[in-house]
């Protein structure tokens, strides 16, 4: 594997982030009950409302300003996981928590399930692909894991990374399932993977002290790793056989399309962003908010993020839009300003 050391290990390089946001405040304008688990291209929102207790949860998206909630299968409780980009809710419907049955859902939105593979009782969707399929994981006939990808209508079984080790599933993105290994029994990390569904190969890195985080759809993967003994953590970023060091005080978590990375510092937690070669932390950054932003958990290709964020015991969703606004945000924006008007005085564990 070539390394291209991008910074040093010791230390990043800063740069002025000249690009301004503004904030939407999610539990004001949207619900104080919702809790957004996806962005879509556009800044639409997917998720849930909690409706009773932390487990009673309804299915939810915030789409051109507009709250609608679904039920699960037959009336159950649902949840929300990722939206395709055709804006196809994907999630889980359930009467107990711990025994959830994946579905999606159509534009009425009407709850179906995922179709199975051939004899298998399970099928899970978890990420919504860049050509409006899902992505996760099912059963076969024989009790056996496969990765999953369906159109909603047929499946198709992809293979398994490895069955030395336990399996976490991480994301799905370019034609890669990325994710993290653990040792069966004892427990403890193990490693990482990435495998190729077009080849069905599995590239296993047996490193205990790496974790991978996210793959976008050009297939660059970050993650975290200590390469020796004594060496500090420092975020990757993977391109092919390349591997890309962003130096000891970056960690990596989500990236776009467009060559930007979120993430925070390992030193102190505080979030972070990532482009041209170093990175600025929260602090160093406009946000357009009194809030205290506190993480930064995803983006989409048109630059938004979607974080979480803080004033002392007020704790928040915010969705940080670049301004000027592009024009794909410009319905979503004006539904958004409707709605501060009137009411101004998102590896998931299965």
């Amino acid at each position: 594997m070539r390394i291209a050391a991008l910074a040093l290990v010791l230390g990043l390089a800063r740069f002025t982030y000249s690009q301004q946001y503004s904030a939407v405040d999610i539990r004001q304008v949207v619900s104080d009950s919702f809790r957004a688990t996806a962005l879509a291209e556009d800044g639409s929102l997917g998720g849930y409302i909690i409706t009773g207790t932390s487990s009673q949860r309804r299915a939810a998206t915030f789409l051109g300003g507009v709250l609608s909630t679904y039920s699960g299968l037959g009336g159950e409780f649902s949840r929300g996981l990722d939206l395709t980009p055709n804006g196809r809710l994907i999630g889980l419907s359930y009467t107990n928590f711990d025994d959830p049955t994946g579905v999606f859902w159509d534009e009425s939105g009407n709850a179906s399930r995922l179709p199975l593979l051939n004899g298998g009782s399970y099928a899970y969707a978890i990420w919504g692909t860049v050509d409006s399929q899902m992505a996760g994981f099912a059963d076969t006939i024989d009790n056996r894991q496969e990765l999953y990808l369906t159109d909603g209508e047929t499946a198709v079984g992809v293979g398994w990374p490895t069955e030395d080790y336990f399996v976490e599933i991480v994301d799905f993105a370019g034609g890669l399932f990325i994710g993290n290994l653990y040792n069966w029994g004892e427990g403890g990390r193990a490693g990482a993977f990435i495998y190729d569904v077009a080849s069905r190969e599995s590239r296993l890195i047996t490193d205990q002290n790496i974790e991978l985080n996210d793959v976008n759809d050009r297939g660059q993967i970050v993650g975290w790793r200590s390469r020796f003994l004594g060496d500090p953590f420092h975020g990757f970023l993977i391109e092919g056989s390349d591997e890309t060091i962003l130096g000891s005080e970056f960690y990596p978590r989500q990236l776009n399309n467009m060559d930007l990375i979120l993430g925070s510092s390992i030193n102190d937690s505080r979030p972070g962003l990532f482009r041209n070669g170093a990175w600025a932390s929260a602090d160093e950054l406009s946000f357009g908010t009194a809030l205290s932003v506190e993480t930064l958990t995803r983006v989409n290709d048109q630059g938004q993020i979607q974080g979480r964020a803080s004033s002392g015991s007020y704790v928040t969703q915010v969705l940080l839009t670049p301004v000027p606004e592009p024009s794909a945000f410009v319905a979503f924006g004006l539904g958004v300003a409707l709605l501060t008007w009137k009411r101004k005085g998102k590896v998931v564990s299965l």
